[in-house]
This record gives structure tokens, sequence and C-alpha cells, in this order.
């Protein structure tokens, strides 16, 4: 069974939905699983690290410290520029760990990012349909 939910809430999205079709202007400009608009757009991924001991310096390349709440850390990171586990890996290396998260990015912040950037705008789309199932596929306009 099929529900279309439309909406502006992307909350609602995010915990009721495997897919996600973005339209604007009448025109759909993505379609698609949650966890795929996640790697094509959402580049920026949040790692939350509890320290066993606060250090009043933390440094660690390639990732942005943006919080700091006495042992817990929020550090920003480029997926494209490096991994999780790297990064996991460098900080284990220097700092004694309690525990660690992985935050993706939003949905919402991602089809922001989306509009504002005119990424959508920048891709190429080519349409299939194969067995009564729209398929899109991208490729970026030279």
């Amino acid at each position: 069974m099929t529900v279309i939910l439309t909406t502006h809430d992307l909350i609602d999205i995010e915990r009721l939905c495997l897919k996600i079709m973005i339209i604007d202007h009448g025109k759909i400009i993505y379609n698609g699983s949650i966890d795929e608009i996640r790697q094509r757009f959402g580049k920026f991924r949040t790692l939350v690290v509890d320290l066993n001991e606060e250090h009043k310096y933390f440094k660690v390349s390639r990732a942005e410290l943006v919080k700091r709440e006495n042992r817990r850390l929020w550090l920003k990171f480029n997926r494209e520029e490096i991994s999780a586990s790297k990064l996991i890996f460098q900080i284990t290396k220097r700092y004694d760990i309690k525990d660690l998260t992985i935050e993706e990015p939003e949905i919402e912040s991602i089809v922001k990012r989306i509009y504002e950037e005119g990424l959508w705008k920048r891709r190429k789309w080519e349409w299939k349909v194969k067995r009564k199932t729209l398929i899109v596929t991208y490729g970026t306009i030279d």
C-alpha cells in the first residue's frame, strides 16, 4: 500500500517515510530514499563524543568543534573529506572515549540547502519508467 503525505513539516517525513519526493513549481526535482538524499546532498555529519576526562584543548584535523558541554563535544565533519571511522580513529588515538554517536543531517537542512544553493538546477535528470516505478538518475551538467 502506498500513502502520499503532502507536508512542509519535514520532521514528519523523517519519522514516517522511507522515500521522499520534492516538487518545485510542478516539477519533480527529487524522488528517492531519505538515505540517498542524505548521501547526495547532506555532506556534513556530526560526531558527538563523550570523553572520560575533560580536556581544555581539543583538536582534531578535518573536523570543526561546533559545541561543547563539559565532556561532551559536537564535531561537524564533511563526509566527502573524511569518513566517520577515520575521524573516530584519530580521536581514540589521543583521547579516552566513553561514548560516540553519529548524527546525520536533518532532512529539513538538506532540502533547504538544495534550494538555496540551486543544487537541483545543476543536475541533468534522466527519467525512466520501469514496472510502474519512476526511476531518477542524474549526472552533473558540464
